[in-house]
């Protein structure tokens, strides 16, 4: 996951003091947006609160690097939060997720800081939540919100938990030595008005890179620069498979050491004499052989291990160097989704596969038979991510995987990407024995933009099993049937609210209850009349969920 900044100086006793008041206005947030909706006025002036909070930290750091622990919650080596309860330890409710260091940053927008809190105000336990906090961030992808998070740290021993700060800490302060070494290596400038065409031997080619090792990125650049030259020399003063030969294990030295942006270079030079009609017939083909080089299984296994390092690079220059890879990397990338733990790692992963994947989308779909839950499930979010509906037919077949979360993802792409083609699929999971994934399955069809998905939702309602549900459920099949505001909707759920009940009077005056929700949702004032009528029902649930529905409506809202 993304890193934060370094703080080198002593934090002074106000800033303490600063951090303090967000910590508790981050307690206070969570309470306030599971007690009120997002337009009630409490909701918003918390939200101002807590913005102002953060506000008056920046005014004397950039940004506030919050360290988590156990049961507290540090600013540099100082604790700044404390609570060895199990219930609203807002410490705990981060570190049992693996995140071991949270960062906010200066200029954060109030947007922003909303979803933040809308993520740690979920109720975990709950069945309806699907993901865990890390996912979850992950998924917004927020520019002022960093975290580093650890799936290794998960654990009950309190020493190991202590070793696991202490590491932390040192990751945090220890002085970056690379750049360091690059400027040194920079002190002595060298120019060269020419580069001489000779030919190079194997040993003459050691030796260079015997030299490179202890040389700057700059002269690396200059050296690949050799290397174009000689393969340009129209007197072919070196054998094409030397060329080849030097060009592949420059490659893998500078893949080794991180360098992206200068194999990116060489990749666009590559392609250039590959694309142009007046290259050489021999040329062309020693340029195919290194770009194959560089997609093969052996130079994509190196970057696993680059991954796994943790090694600082930008995600944006590696996308980058990605995106000029033959479709051959697409398999070895896919073997890394099994090899990979890294949380960080594994997402850069997936992000390549998104930019390769449609080179060669029969190597993806195979992966989908694959044995480990995880990887299905990375291949089912990268084929979402690409979107082509081609796959769809593939993706369905996995509704039935044994394993509850590949099914939700599936259901999550069908919603996003499906058509009229997966509505059976969806509406067959509707009767999973898991309650997540009959409301993944309803969300899927609130997606759909079908009246065929709307009365799928109708026709189960209308069915006489669905009193036995319980309440949680039937208000997700109202919630998902407000999506469709039209008069049909309408007349169904006032149908409901008039009908006589004569058995079964609480599981229908739930049901009755939902259905007044959703009037409320659909806004209808012709709804008025009934609604106020049931505020007189003996059932208490009918009533309140019938004068919210009322409020909501004369808000017009």
């Amino acid at each position: 996951m993304a890193g934060t900044l370094n703080q080198h100086e002593t934090i002074v006793v106000e800033e303490l003091d600063a951090a303090r008041q967000v910590i508790e206005g981050l307690i206070k947030a969570r309470k306030v947006l599971r007690m009120y909706p997002d337009t009630n006025p409490v909701y918003r002036k918390n939200l101002q609160d807590i913005a102002g909070k953060f506000s008056d930290y920046f005014n004397s750091r950039d940004s506030l690097v919050l360290r988590v622990a156990r049961n507290d919650i540090y600013v540099e080596s100082e604790s700044v939060y404390n609570n060895t309860e199990k219930q609203d330890n807002l410490a705990l409710l981060f570190f049992k997720d693996g995140i071991r260091e949270l960062a906010f940053h200066k200029d954060m927008p109030e947007e922003e800081l909303e979803e933040f809190l809308k993520i740690i105000s979920l109720e975990f336990g709950r069945e309806t939540i699907e993901d865990d906090i890390v996912t979850l961030l992950w998924q917004k992808d927020f520019k002022h919100i960093n975290y580093i998070a650890d799936d290794t740290f998960l654990t009950e021993s309190e020493d190991e938990e202590i070793n696991a700060i202490k590491g932390l800490k040192q990751q945090a302060t220890d002085p970056v030595d690379l750049k360091k070494a690059y400027e040194d290596s920079l002190h002595e400038q060298e120019s060269a008005t020419s580069v001489p065409i000779i030919p190079l031997t194997a040993e003459d080619f050691k030796l260079l890179l015997t030299i490179l090792e202890k040389d700057s990125e700059e002269k690396l650049d200059t050296f690949f620069g050799m290397l174009f030259e000689i393969l340009y020399d129209s007197e072919r003063s070196v054998n094409y498979e030397d060329i080849v030969f030097f060009f592949m294990k420059s490659i893998e030295y500078t893949v080794s050491s991180a360098k992206f942006p200068i194999i990116t270079n060489v990749l666009v030079r590559l392609k250039k004499i590959i694309s142009d009609e007046d290259t050489d017939p021999e040329m062309r083909r020693s340029a195919i052989k290194i770009l194959l080089f560089v997609s093969s299984s052996k130079m994509i296994s190196l970057i696993g291990t680059i991954l796994a390092s943790e090694r600082k690079f930008e995600h944006s220059v590696f996308q980058t160097f990605v995106r000029l890879l033959d479709k051959n990397a697409v398999p070895p990338f896919l073997n890394l989704l099994v090899d990979l733990q890294s949380i960080h790692a594994r997402r850069m992963v997936i992000d390549a596969l998104v930019s390769l994947g449609p080179k060669d989308m029969p190597s993806l779909i195979k992966g989908l038979n694959h044995s480990q839950w995880y990887v299905i499930r990375n291949i089912i979010y990268i084929l979402r991510q690409i979107g082509d509906k081609s796959v769809l037919e593939h993706i369905a077949k996995a509704a039935k995987h044994e394993d509850v979360r590949v099914r939700r993802e599936v259901l999550r792409t069908l919603g996003e990407l499906g058509d009229e083609r997966v509505l059976d699929t969806i509406k067959d999971c509707l009767q999973d024995d898991d309650s997540k994934i009959r409301i993944a399955s309803l969300n899927a069809l609130g997606q759909v933009d079908s009246p065929s998905a709307k009365k799928i939702v109708m026709d189960q309602i209308s069915h006489s099993s669905f009193h036995e549900r319980k309440i949680s459920e039937k208000k997700e099949f109202f919630k998902t049937l407000s999506l469709w505001n039209e008069k049909d909707v309408y007349d169904f759920c006032i149908q409901i609210m008039t009908r006589k009940t004569f058995w079964k009077r609480s599981q229908q005056h739930e049901t009755k209850a939902c259905a007044a929700e959703c009037l409320g949702m659909l806004g209808n004032r012709d709804a008025l009349p009934v609604l106020n009528k049931c505020k007189a029902s003996r059932s208490k649930l009918l009533q309140e969920s019938s004068e919210t529905a009322i409020k909501r409506i004369e808000r017009g809202k």
